[in-house]
């Protein structure tokens, strides 16, 4: 089997992230489902750090209960929320 000329094989993990990155850019205010794959941590996590009140994540319109309705955020917080998860990571080190 040969790969063609103009392309590589690259790992399955590495696609799904650049994929993932690119999906990213077109949304404007992501739901806490689209942060959750962005980010790869849990809804619930999210959920759970929005009750801290240090967390820079803020949040555009509350999900409804059983209305089908997901929570949306500020796009631009989430660079924010993403250092503030990693300097969590540190000081719990």
């Amino acid at each position: 089997m040969e790969i063609p000329e103009g392309y590589v094989l690259v790992p399955k993990l590495w696609a799904e992230k650049y994929f993932i990155r690119a999906e990213w850019q077109e949304i404007e205010n992501p739901t806490i489902s689209e942060l959750s794959i962005y980010l790869g941590i849990s809804k619930e996590k999210i959920k759970k750090d929005l009750k801290y009140y240090d967390c820079p994540l803020r949040k555009f319109s509350s999900g409804a209960k059983g209305r089908g309705y997901q929570m949306r955020f500020i796009k631009c917080t989430v660079k924010f929320y993403e250092e503030w998860l990693t300097n969590k990571k540190i000081v719990n080190l």
